[in-house]
């Protein structure tokens, strides 16, 4: 779930989920066809957002309906699953616990 906090306005976001293609198209990004919109005024919370899995992440745009302002995000769970969101973090990269 996210909170997203805006202007003292209404103001939009939408989440789309992307996934980094490997093999012989290492380098390349498709759309994964999920898209979540949102609107309100100062605050938006999401709800629950499914974690996706590994190779994927989600790019979320917010843009103010008054001005045209728009923010981009882009967050990834790691490759676990819904078990990335339990517990302790993993490890960075080339660490263990």
């Amino acid at each position: 779930a996210l909170a997203v906090w805006g202007p003292n306005a209404p103001f939009r976001c939408t989440l789309r989920g992307y996934r980094k293609l490997s093999d012989d198209f290492k380098g390349s990004t498709v759309f994964t066809g999920f898209k979540k919109s949102w609107q309100g005024v100062r605050r938006i919370d999401t709800g629950y957002i499914s974690p996706g899995v590994r190779g994927e992440y989600d790019v979320v745009t917010c843009r103010d309906d008054r001005t045209g302002e728009v923010q981009y995000f882009r967050y990834a769970y790691g490759g676990n699953g819904n078990n990335d969101m339990r517990g302790d973090p993993p490890p960075p990269p080339g660490k263990t616990n």
